[in-house]
């Protein structure tokens, strides 16, 4: 069934998408997917259907994943931000901030 429906299954998701990768995927999912469900729960009337429809909405699901994940990144990253403490500098010890430069030396008397 693989090899007569491949590359129907593929030029549907192809059409609406227009990403081979994208749709070679999915009809790869799709049929990992069959090959999972349609022991237990019996082969489907039309299964080209079944595959095209399956890949179609893999396809789709991928698309918005991808869609949404560099907002998803930005709100982690805020999120991330909020929860640390506020960094002071390079150097957090007060009697550092004592001390002042000449041109060759520190002076760090107090």
């Amino acid at each position: 069934m693989f090899r007569a429906e491949y590359g129907r299954a593929v030029s549907v998701p192809v059409r609406v998408l227009k990403d081979i990768d994208i749709a070679e995927d999915a009809v790869q999912d799709a049929f990992i997917a069959a090959v999972r469900h349609w022991p237990s729960e019996g082969v489907p009337p039309s299964p080209a259907g079944w595959i095209i429809t399956t890949a179609r909405n893999q396809a789709i699901d991928r698309l918005r994943r991808e869609a949404s994940r560099q907002s998803r990144h930005a709100q982690a990253a805020l999120l991330h931000a909020r929860d640390e403490p506020a960094r002071e500098g390079a150097v957090r010890d007060e009697r550092l901030s004592s001390c002042r430069t000449s041109r060759r030396s520190w002076d760090c008397s107090p």
